[in-house]
């Protein structure tokens, strides 16, 4: 499929704020795919195509999940705005027909993180949160720290993710704690 043709489809499925925050997300993707020497187009189809499954409704993605064969981990059948980003990564490849490991890995952890993320996950990661239809009290210091040192900027959302989970009663994915102890562990500081 060509891009044009995955934009439309994208469209369709989404919500027209969800739309705009793919189109947000794939810009910034892109920037920073530029900045980090990352291949740029690259980065902004996976921007484009990350949220792609987030409007369904869960009983659909389950279904969608059974039919793609995308096994989903006990925290994320209980967690249902965890589903989109495994889910998402299947749906990019079975339905776009993108066959790239790069773009399946880092939609698939776009949501939770993981420990030792490559660039093209951290670009994506990042890029989801500091789009610029983002509107909330750290957005603009960490759309600067993204292109001074993209770790720290990750370790920062990961605490703040951490805390508004706990705050609101829900449970942590065990790769979102992954991620933040493997960046302290690297000595990574906010």
């Amino acid at each position: 499929m060509e891009i044009e043709e995955i934009e439309k489809c994208i469209k369709e499925l989404t919500n027209e704020k969800r739309f705009r925050h793919s189109k947000g997300v794939q810009k910034t993707a892109g920037e920073l795919a530029k900045h980090y020497g990352l291949d740029v187009k690259k980065a902004e189809l996976a921007g484009l195509m990350h949220d792609c499954t987030k409007n369904l409704p869960p009983e659909e993605m389950m279904k969608l999940c059974d039919k793609f064969g995308c096994a989903l981990d006990d925290v994320s059948k209980l967690e249902h705005k965890l589903i989109h980003a495994p889910l998402g990564a299947y749906y990019s490849k079975n339905v776009f027909g993108i066959d790239d490991k790069e773009i399946f890995d880092a939609i698939s952890c776009h949501t939770t993180a993981k420990a030792n993320m490559t660039m093209f996950e951290k670009v994506l990661y990042i890029a989801d949160v500091i789009e610029p239809n983002r509107v909330y009290d750290i957005a603009d210091q960490l759309r600067k720290m993204a292109f001074e040192d993209i770790d720290r900027a990750i370790l920062i959302v990961l605490n703040y993710t951490i805390n508004k989970i706990i705050t609101n009663g829900r449970m942590l994915h065990n790769e979102t704690i992954n991620a933040r102890n493997y960046l302290i562990s690297k000595g990574v500081k906010v």
